[in-house]
Order: C-alpha cells, then structure tokens, then sequence
C-alpha cells in the first residue's frame, strides 16, 4: 500500500504547523496538508529558506493558506 496524497481526509478549519518545512519530508507533508484545505505553518531556522517554501507552495496548490514562521 502506497502514500496517497488525495486519500487525505478535508482539513479545512483545522492549522498544522510542520517542523523543517523548508526542504524534504516536511516540505512534502506541508504541501499536501495545504492541499487538503489546512492552514499550515512552516516551521523553519532560516526565514529565506520558509519563504521560499511558502511561495512554492502556494504556486503548486492553489487557494493555499501558508505562512512561515521562523526561530534560531
């Protein structure tokens, strides 16, 4: 049985946060929970980088509520 990113449950109404959202598994968790309707924020140490994520996220998934938040 395969990863099956439009099995996602809705998640609109509901905010993730995703550590190391910037790059890897959890940009791709990021992504596809944005998908899914969620307001996600991305976790990230370096404030370029989690922009960067942002605007690709929300190229690829239209209408995505994403924001990045960052610490050192």
């Amino acid at each position: 049985m395969g990863w099956d990113a439009t099995a996602l449950p809705d998640a609109h109404g509901r905010t993730v946060v995703v550590t190391g959202a910037n790059a890897g598994v959890g940009y791709f968790t990021a992504e596809q929970l944005a998908g899914a309707g969620a307001h996600v924020v991305l976790a990230c140490r370096d404030p370029e980088r989690a922009e960067a994520a942002v605007s690709a996220i929300r190229r690829r998934v239209r209408g995505a509520s994403v924001e990045g938040c960052c610490w050192m």
